[in-house]
């Protein structure tokens, strides 16, 4: 967005959940809301031949099975091959309630009706009550440490496969019920399964039994899950989550914060985060705390029927009628409405010396966010305007903010409005600029000016000025001040004289967005439609879309402690080496790469702002902060992050399955 604003709303005093600590781990990160990580879905639009997904698992091979109410799915991250009782015989049944991979690399799965399916190398084998199973109904299943396979049916107890027979266990031995929804094993070797009238454990060959008179809020146990503490966790329908405390059960409910009390799957991930699906939605228990992420926040179904983390810390959420869902740790973190801003279109961004970081709204006044907290000023503070522009900071802690309405300090909490009654040239105050010498610049409508004991000094093209649209301030190494314009170029102020660089001195464009100048002595100029140019010893040269820039519109320019220039734009942002650039210059190379970033890394958009100042910023700590249309996006470039990705429409090296026999006809969608 290029000096434009869309969607006014109300401001709101909030707290949320900001930005996370920098880590390498591969798994979502539990620093972050869950609003935060990427979301991608899958539907039937997309191939699926059914949005109920009822179970899920990962092979060896990278691929991702998915059961569902028309046969077994695999998923290689762009197809879907979909195997049925039309092009797959030994599948007795398209409803698909269980999967699990074996230690031996076997997809087993479980049908209603049909009975167990495995497939081994290409092959797929049935095993029905003919064969020893004791129901043709299968609802989970589970192998143990000793490699046996645990299948709990529906209305036949619980089965065991070992050495290719199968051994029943009912209530006739002590199972609480016949209907076996989870089965998992505690680290001494119990086995506990949850079925349709309560939990039951088996160790040494015996049944124990707990139900609502141990402190079950209900017996209808529809998932089990021992957690890397060894706390017992229990899931039932209408019952919310429990925990086994030695006999006895401790429950959290909605009155906990859980999004509802019909709990359907428990899957703990890698960071040690306890996922919960409901019939309200997906939680997260951490800490002690609920999360809830459910249709409000851009879940496809508030039913969540399973759950999986893959290799590459993905987390996968199969939902009753809203398909495949994908959260992603992106490079990017975003902080939104949704984690507290006033409004989702931000304008300028700024570290203050306390290191709170301050955001620029379009309407929505000025946010704070500070300790994982959003704090809002609007007019009703004392604010001169809602529409935030610009901001910078002085060494004697007073912020300085342009608005709609003037300029406005900000000193121990409360506003003091300057405006043209006070010397301003012109209200609007698109650029606040401190320069080295503590010396308070402005700009916008009407030229620039120098604010020094409460009085402006301004600059107009009476004085001089090439154009009095100011976008842009700052000053280089040698303390020239860089002045860029709407229409009439780059302006430089050195020794009191402004000289004026225009197209016809060989800058790009007329309209200047932003500068950056550098510690070689480099001025880096981002135009409007003019792309990308570099002013040095006296010379301009231009690097554009068709050189290799991502967009010929560069809002901002920030540069990395790595010897790289990340700029945003319309496109999204994106990355190019200062050293490509620089050989680029000296006629070394023809064209230049960038790298892109967009909502697949973490954007909630990739549609940057510019036109404000600053429209974007580094933090002392190395992150990159940019404002989009929805939030500012913030990356750290010291995070090397070392996962396979997986992207709709390519695939990564870890989901090629090696080839090998194939004795089905699938079809693909």
């Amino acid at each position: 967005m290029n000096g434009k604003w869309k969607l006014m709303v109300p401001a709101l005093l909030v707290a949320a959940l900001v930005l996370p600590a920098a880590r390498s781990e591969a798994g979502l990160n539990p620093e972050k809301a869950i609003t935060q990580y990427t979301h991608d879905v899958w539907q039937t639009e997309q191939g699926l031949p059914q949005n109920t997904i009822m179970s899920t698992a990962q092979t060896r091979d990278g691929y991702i099975w998915l059961g569902t109410e028309l046969g077994l799915v695999r998923f290689d991250g762009v197809r879907f091959t979909v195997f049925d009782e039309g092009n797959t015989p030994e599948i007795k049944s398209n409803i698909v309630k269980a999967l699990a991979e074996d230690h031996q690399g076997r997809l087993w799965i479980g049908t209603q009706g049909g009975g167990l399916t495995c497939l081994q190398g290409g092959k797929f084998t049935s095993y029905t009550t003919a064969n020893g199973l004791s129901n043709d109904s299968v609802l989970s299943l589970f192998e143990d440490r000793e490699g046996s396979l645990w299948i709990g049916t529906d209305g036949g107890g619980l089965d065991r496969l070992k050495d290719g027979r199968f051994t029943a266990y009912t209530t006739k031995a002590g199972l609480a019920n016949d209907a076996v929804f989870s089965i998992t094993e505690d680290r001494q070797g119990s086995l506990w399964v949850g079925t349709h009238a309560g939990l039951s454990r088996l160790k040494d060959g015996y049944f124990t039994t707990y139900t609502t008179k141990d402190g079950l809020k209900n017996g209808y146990v529809k998932s089990v899950h021992e957690d890397r503490q060894g706390r017992l966790w229990v899931a039932s329908i209408g019952g919310g989550l429990s925990w086994l405390d030695g006999s006895r059960f401790q429950t959290y409910t909605m009155q906990d914060g859980l999004s509802s009390n019909e709990v359907c799957t428990l899957y703990e991930d890698s960071e040690g985060s306890l996922w919960i699906g409901t019939s309200g939605g997906l939680d997260r228990f951490k800490s002690g705390r609920f999360e809830a992420y459910t249709t409000k926040q851009g879940l496809t179904n508030d039913l969540v029927w399973s759950i999986l983390e893959d290799r590459e810390g993905n987390l996968w959420v199969g939902t009753g009628s809203g398909g495949l869902n994908r959260l992603q740790d992106g490079k990017f973190t975003t902080i939104s409405s949704q984690e507290g801003l006033s409004k989702d279109v931000v304008l300028p961004v700024y570290e203050s010396q306390d290191g709170s970081l301050w955001v620029g709204t379009a309407g929505a006044g000025l946010n704070r966010i500070k300790d994982g907290k959003v704090t809002t000023y609007t007019s009703k503070n004392g604010l001169s305007n809602d529409f935030v522009f610009s901001i910078a900071g002085d060494g004697d802690g007073n912020l300085w903010i342009g608005t709609r309405n003037g300029l406005d300090r900000f000193k121990n909490g409360k506003f003091t409005a300057y405006t043209k009654a006070q010397g301003l040239p012109n209200d609007i105050v698109l650029v606040t600029y401190v320069d080295p010498k503590g010396n308070l610049w402005t700009g916008g409508r009407g030229g620039f000016s120098r604010f020094e004991n409460g009085k402006f000094t301004n600059y107009s093209s009476k004085d001089g000025l090439s154009n009095d649209f100011v976008m842009s301030i700052e000053t280089d190494r040698e303390g020239s001040l860089w002045v860029g314009t709407g229409g009439g170029g780059l302006n430089r102020l050195q020794d009191g004289k402004l000289t004026a660089y225009t197209t016809k001195q060989g800058l790009s464009s007329d309209v200047v967005m932003t500068t950056h100048a550098d510690a070689e002595g480099s001025l880096w100029i981002g135009t409007d439609n003019g792309g990308l140019s570099r002013f040095k010893d006296g010379k301009f040269t231009t690097y554009r879309m068709r050189q290799g820039l991502l967009d010929d519109t560069v809002f901002r320019i920030l540069e990395d402690d790595n010897g790289n220039l990340w700029m945003s734009s319309d496109r999204g942002v994106f990355r190019v080496s200062k050293q490509q650039l620089n050989d680029f210059a000296d006629g070394k190379i023809a064209r230049i790469n960038s790298v892109a970033y967009g909502t697949s890394e973490g954007m909630k958009s990739k549609e940057c702002n510019g036109g404000y100042q600053p429209a974007g910023w580094k933090t002392r700590d190395g992150k990159l902060c940019f404002p989009t249309m929805k939030g500012v996006s913030i990356i750290d470039p010291k995070l090397r992050m070392a996962t396979v990705r997986l992207r709709a429409g390519r695939e990564s090296r870890a989901w090629r399955p090696a080839p090998g026999p194939e004795c089905w006809n699938p079809t693909s969608s």
